[in-house]
């Protein structure tokens, strides 16, 4: 039998309690490093950083294609993006390198516009990128498409407003969106449509009630950009499967599904985007009355020329 004194007694208790304690926090791989050795615990890649915090996989950007002159998708060498939920604040984009701050990227902002979209959601931000540049102020809290190009050396700022259904599938035709009503904070979002016709055709999910952001026309002159490209603000692919752009097809309703259907989309950070349709009942029947549209021809050919119709 092995005997000690108090004084070892208590040593060997406070060393046992001591390495307890260090392998708890050992254990917590789930959060950040930081602090004092300047490591993160994130994989390597781009990251928005709010001042005065560290990388989080929550603010982290990835390869993403853009769009080319045939209306399809290409890849574009050094593009990131994604839709990031972003607090109001400075913010500073992080490359992280084997957990480890490669640089730190910053500039100077300014606003731009593309008329593209179809409910007047044309501003955006835009940074000019370079290493050690100051930080960037986004002045409204919410959701975001955010991009860095290295081509054009630039960041890009586009908040998400709208949430909408676009197709052949739908009552608004490839014309016009139909939108759907929700929220979004920085544990999610969830928009929703219901009583939405959904008949045989094809649709989309498009965000602000456009089809991407055109930066290949330079706004101060008017004239191509140099090294521009089109980012995409639309997803296709499956209802199960979304894929950005032009990367999958667009959705479709097969033959003999037309019906009233729920449709709600659904943001998750780190996770992103993803649908979900319950159909809720038929589709009315489709009736056509002739007297509701009258057909005539017009022209110097007719018999009352180009001044009226002939029906």
């Amino acid at each position: 039998m092995m005997i000690f004194s108090k004084g070892i007694m208590k040593f060997m208790i406070l060393a046992l309690v001591s390495g307890m304690v260090f392998l708890a926090c050992d254990d917590d791989d789930d959060t950040n490093i930081g602090g004092t050795d300047g490591t993160y615990n994130v994989d390597d890649g781009y990251y928005m950083v709010l001042d005065g915090e560290d990388p989080d996989f929550d603010g982290a950007l990835r390869s993403e294609t853009v769009e080319d002159e045939g209306f399809s998708s290409q890849d574009r060498n050094g593009f990131f993006a994604n839709y990031l939920y972003l607090e109001a604040g400075d913010y500073t984009l992080f490359n992280v390198e084997d957990k480890e701050l490669a640089a730190s990227i910053g500039g100077a902002a300014s606003t731009e516009m593309d008329d593209a979209s179809g409910c007047d959601y044309n501003s955006y931000t835009v940074v000019t990128a370079a290493n050690d540049g100051d930080a960037f102020n986004v002045a409204d809290a919410g959701l975001y498409k955010v991009i860095y190009d290295q081509a054009t050396s630039e960041i890009v700022l586009y908040r998400i407003e709208s949430v909408g259904i676009i197709g052949s599938a739908t009552e608004g035709g490839w014309g016009s969106d139909q939108i759907l009503a929700g929220s979004v904070d920085a544990n999610g979002g969830t928009w929703t449509l219901e009583g939405a016709i959904l008949r045989q055709g094809e649709w989309k999910i498009r965000f602000n009630c456009r089809w991407n952001i055109d930066r290949r026309i330079d706004p101060e002159s008017g004239f191509g950009a140099e090294n521009g490209y089109m980012t995409f603000t639309n997803f296709g692919g499956s209802v199960d499967n979304l894929q950005t752009g032009n990367d999958g097809s667009n959705m479709s309703i097969a033959e003999g599904a037309d019906a009233e259907y729920t449709v709600t989309i659904t943001w998750v950070p780190i996770d992103g985007f993803s649908a979900d349709l319950e159909e809720t009942g038929d589709a009315p029947e489709i009736t056509f009355v002739p007297e509701e549209n009258q057909w005539a021809i017009t022209g110097d050919a007719t018999v009352n020329g180009w001044a009226n119709d002939d029906p």
